[in-house]
């Protein structure tokens, strides 16, 4: 499990890191944290349900029928993931996502709602913790999903040259709040 309570602090919420754990959010008592862990351990598909991110195509490789590009990145200045929407997802629940979709499916849908039209074949979650492993300074490339796909489909293989689709769509539901003036 990715997340628990601080063991020194029952208030606060925990988020495994490669580096250990990380305090992700603390609350005014610990009833309220472990309704916020109850929730976040619950069910992590339904914490992005509802939800749709874009990231523009940035490559194509014809002969393979294989299309690359940020399944999801935007970031403002205080971090945030910010959708084509204004919804915000923070980095520990979309990388919770990411790696849930490579375990669960791999599989591309068209719009939606046309199953199995190709497959994932490459995927990374930038991080700042993934970036320093690799040697890379901060800000080199965003924090987001990087994803390549084998487009099985001929029609949507086709729709994809022709320009018609340009990016990539991610889809969940979720419970939104309002975020707090900064």
């Amino acid at each position: 499990m990715p997340f628990r309570l601080d063991p020194k602090d029952k208030r606060c919420v925990q988020v495994e890191k490669e580096e250990g754990w990380e305090r992700l959010k603390c609350h005014p008592t610990a009833k309220a944290a472990g309704k916020h862990l109850a929730a976040l351990v619950i069910n992590v598909e339904e914490a992005i349900k509802g939800m749709e991110l874009r990231g523009e195509f940035q490559k194509l490789d014809e002969e393979q029928q294989l299309v690359f590009g940020w399944a999801s990145v935007a970031e403002d200045e205080s971090g945030q993931l910010i959708d084509k929407q204004g919804d915000v997802l923070d980095l520990p629940s979309l990388e919770i996502a990411v790696y849930d979709f490579v375990l669960k499916s791999r599989r591309a849908d068209e719009m939606h709602r046309v199953d199995d039209v190709g497959i994932l074949v490459e995927s990374i979650l930038f991080t700042p913790e993934k970036l320093e492993k690799m040697g890379m300074p901060a800000g080199s490339v965003p924090l987001g999903w990087w994803t390549g796909w084998k487009i099985t489909d001929a029609g949507v293989w086709d729709k994809i040259k022709k320009g018609e689709y340009r990016m990539f769509s991610i889809r969940g539901e979720g419970d939104r709040e309002d975020l707090p003036d900064a």
